[in-house]
């Protein structure tokens, strides 16, 4: 919650080239996302990208530079 990807489609966040969201998981539930799939406060992604690009692809998706979640 408070994320800024919270409410947006995947679409919309511009993600660094090379960064696949291969699915999100959503209250006990496997989902495969599409560019409109719009995220929920609670959601956990799975991200297929090089090494290299997972700091920026954390940054658009929670604001964070932390490592939380590796």
């Amino acid at each position: 919650e408070g994320a800024p990807a919270v409410g947006r489609t995947l679409v919309s966040l511009q993600l660094p080239a090379g960064v696949l969201v291969a699915l999100i998981y959503r209250a006990g539930r496997i989902l495969v996302p599409q560019g409109g799939s719009v995220l929920e406060a609670g959601d956990r992604l799975l991200l297929v990208a090089a090494e290299a690009q997972m700091p920026a692809a954390r940054r658009v998706l929670t604001g964070s530079h932390t490592e939380e979640g590796d």
